[in-house]
Order: C-alpha cells, then sequence, then structure tokens
C-alpha cells in the first residue's frame, strides 16, 4: 500500500499498480500535509500537517484515532 499526500489537505492510499483503495481528508484543519508515515502492519497511518499537528489515522476505520497538536513552533515534516 502507498500513502500520497497533498497540499489540500487530503490523503490517498493506493495499490502499488495505482488503484486507489480510500481516501482521508484532513482538511478541515485547512493544511497540507506535508509527511506520512505508515505502521509496518499497515494499521495505522501518521500525517503530519503544515499547522503543527500529527494526525495518526486508523486505517480499517478510515478515522483519526489521535490527535497530537505540537503548536505553531513549526510544521511537521520528515
Amino acid at each position: 500500500m502507498i500513502a500520497c499526500a497533498s497540499a489540500s489537505g487530503k490523503v490517498s492510499l493506493c495499490h502499488k499498480n495505482g488503484t486507489v483503495i480510500a481516501s482521508l481528508d484532513a482538511s478541515a484543519k485547512k493544511k497540507a500535509v506535508h509527511c506520512v508515515h505508515m505502521s509496518s502492519n499497515s494499521r495505522r497511518l501518521a500525517t503530519g500537517l503544515a499547522e503543527g499537528s500529527l494526525l495518526v489515522w486508523d486505517l480499517k476505520k478510515k478515522n483519526i484515532s489521535t490527535t497530537f497538536s505540537l503548536g505553531m513552533l513549526s510544521t511537521v515534516s520528515s
């Protein structure tokens, strides 16, 4: 599985062949997704946002399971 993020706050999960499996939407934060990291078991996805938040997604439920607010000190990037 491959995760692709965009400046609009949307994340697409795709098969290696490019077929979209699911879309996740962090655009309510109105900030770009700067980085993504998938857990080794492909159950969770962490996304770092431009406004300093880190969102942890439950990929089975396709929702945010945990939010870490790192403040406006800097963007979250990898």
